[in-house]
């Protein structure tokens, strides 16, 4: 800059510190100036257009404070408070809303220059106010149009509307046509609630779709329209309260969801189905969250408990057991991110509400979402206190059935030793004296005894089939099979076939060895007369730790209807002169294999064989 130039730019006319002349200046300039008592709000004064801002004479203006909108006041005075911290010549701004006399809103930015701060502690604010209304309605519109610009961008798969200040339809995608089969000029003008199915009006309140506060959070609602064709459709609805230039509006995208609602509405019914079977169940089911907390339990726990679901939620199960330290054990053993559903059972003693003790029987599992995060755990309870008392009448009906074996093995076989004795001794002592009437009858007198003889030996075997005296083992099926083979006897043409290899069990290898002798020495026994013997064994392995073995003949087979006979004692489908034996040794098999926690099963048609199936526990 030159010289002269710095001269002419700090050069202060003498003219210019008239105050007419300042006078003159401040009421031409289009800003709007006033000086302002800070602590009092006394306008100390205005110009010219300051007073046309607020629509009153300069003289008249009150100040801001008096016309600020109720909604800025507390900026406002967040703004004068601001003001008392600055110095000299220091300035703050701030935009706001005011009231004009008319009654009209007006956006103005304030900005506060600390003009003088007198030695009494009064503080003179300079204040320049712009009317920024224009500019602002400029931006919203332009926010309006980014707006729906956005919502056609991101929505065109969507119906996309514009609704006017009484909600109605002013603008529709051609979207409408997809969603609803109806053009877009058919619904402009309508009222969007007139497509809501009756039954979901009251989820559309009304002036939902009219004018609504700027800055409001956009609302959505799900609820069926109406389709050209006359069926209904699930829309959902995302409505964007705006305001432009010609006041709020609301935006709204609309999109089909049919499918999502047909299934949610199917989960319902799958979650409800779940329910009425969870609560239908006879045993006292509880599920809780990690902590065991109860969260859910059967209509089942009141009939068993005593207590209404209500007293147990929120709850741990700790009130049920009869012993809080059997709670804690129970918890460390089973209640566990590892344990199996429904494959974990535990015994445990609990109590009713009443106080009342019980013995139970729990089988506990884990509940896991889709990733395998515990959820909780399932709990499913069984009083079986009738069972276990069933089974200590049981215990003392074998005690009695052990006391009449003994009988049996003792005091009933002595006088039959004497009768067949004494009977043998007589026919040797009167040899040749004797009719042949009488010789029927002292044989018939020796053979019945020896008879009964065996009949009880018979008896007293099978009471003690199920009373096996030596602990459960590994069994070797394959060694117990061979061993049962070589104890058969000579038979000129029978052919046994067993496999490679058998499973192992576990149980006690004295008494499987006598089940699968006498299903071999029966499949031997009732052969055909035309026919070779023959006998095949197969075994596997099944789920839940289960083998089966099968005995398959080709015998003279079973009638269906003689099934269940086959296996009570003493039941023969046969006489003795046909095939001799008791009838008890089919009977025998069924007690053991029961003892050992299986069962026995039959398949067979006359004239074609028979097929035992036994089933066991595997060793692991």
């Amino acid at each position: 800059m030159s010289s002269k130039a710095e001269a002419l730019a700090t050069a202060t006319p003498a003219a210019l510190d008239e105050p007419v002349l300042l006078e003159r200046l401040l009421a031409l300039t289009p800003d709007r100036v006033a000086l302002v008592a800070l602590e009092t709000g006394e306008v100390l004064y205005a110009n010219r257009s300051l007073g046309e801002a607020l629509g009153h004479a300069p003289g008249d203006a009150e100040g801001l404070a008096a016309c600020v909108h109720p909604p800025d006041r507390e900026a406002f005075d967040a703004h004068r408070a601001a003001l008392r911290t600055l110095g000299e010549g220091e300035a703050l701004t701030l935009v706001a809303r005011v009231r004009h006399a008319d009654g009209t809103p007006r956006w103005l930015e304030v900005r506060d220059a600390i003009y003088r701060r007198g030695q009494d502690g009064g503080v003179q604010v300079l204040r320049v106010v712009r009317d920024v209304s224009e500019a602002r309605r400029d931006a919203k519109a332009l926010r309006e149009r980014e707006a729906l610009h956005r919502l056609l961008a991101e929505g065109a798969q969507a119906m996309v509307c514009r609704h006017a200040a009484d909600g109605t339809y002013a603008y529709v995608s051609s979207a409408s046509v997809d969603l609803l089969g109806a053009p877009p000029e058919s619904l402009v003008g309508t009222d969007p609630r007139t497509h809501v199915h009756p039954l979901d009006r009251e989820s559309v309140p009304e002036g939902a779709f009219s004018g609504a506060e700027p800055g409001a959070r956009p609302r959505t609602f799900i609820a069926r329209m109406q389709h050209a064709a006359g069926h209904y459709v699930w829309v959902e609805t995302v409505l964007v309260p705006m305001e432009n230039a010609g006041g709020e509006v609301v935006l709204s995208t609309s999109r089909d969801v049919t499918r999502r609602m047909e299934a949610s509405a199917a989960r319902a019914r799958e979650r409800a189905l779940l329910e009425a079977i969870f609560d239908a169940l006879p045993d006292p089911t509880l599920v809780t969250d990690p902590q065991r907390r109860i969260v859910r339990v059967s209509r089942s726990v009141a009939r068993t408990f005593g207590y209404e679901p209500d007293e147990l939620l929120g709850r741990t199960a700790e009130p049920l057991y009869a012993h809080s330290e059997e709670f804690e054990a129970t918890g460390r053993r089973y209640f566990h991110p590892t344990t199996r559903l429904a494959e974990t059972q535990f015994p445990a003693r609990y109590r009713r509400k009443g106080g009342e003790e019980f013995d139970g029987e729990t089988s506990a599992g884990v509940v896991r979402d889709e990733s395998g995060l515990v959820l909780g755990y399932l709990g499913i309870v069984r009083d079986v206190s009738d069972r276990l008392a069933m089974l200590r009448d049981l215990e003392a009906a074998n005690a009695e059935l052990a006391q009449f074996a003994y009988v049996a093995s003792h005091d009933l076989q002595a006088p039959l030793r004497s009768i067949m004795g004494f009977g043998e001794l007589l026919a040797d002592e009167l040899g040749d004296e004797v009719d042949g009437d009488a010789r029927r009858y002292l044989d018939r007198v020796v053979t019945s005894a020896a008879r009964m003889r065996d009949l009880i030996l018979s008896l007293l075997e099978y009471s003690r089939a199920g009373d096996g005296d030596q602990p459960f083992a590994l069994v070797s099926l394959g060694s117990v099979l061979a061993t049962c083979v070589q104890d058969l006897p000579d038979d000129a043409g029978a052919r046994v076939v067993l496999p490679d290899s058998l499973p192992t069990v576990l149980g006690d290898a004295t008494q499987l060895q006598r089940v699968f002798a006498n299903l071999l020495s029966n499949a031997l026994k009732f052969r055909r007369p035309d026919v070779p013997a023959e006998v095949r064994v197969e075994g596997r392995r099944l789920p839940r730790q289960r083998v089966e073995v099968t005995v398959a003949d080709n015998g003279i087979g079973i009638a269906e209807e003689d099934f269940a006979r086959v296996f009570k004692v003493f039941q023969r489908l046969h006489t003795r002169s046909e095939f001799p034996g008791d009838g008890i040794g089919l009977a025998i098999v069924r007690r053991i294999v029961e003892r050992h926690g299986g069962r026995v099963e039959l398949r067979s048609a006359v004239g074609r064989g028979s097929t035992f199936r036994v089933v066991l526990r595997a060793a692991g």
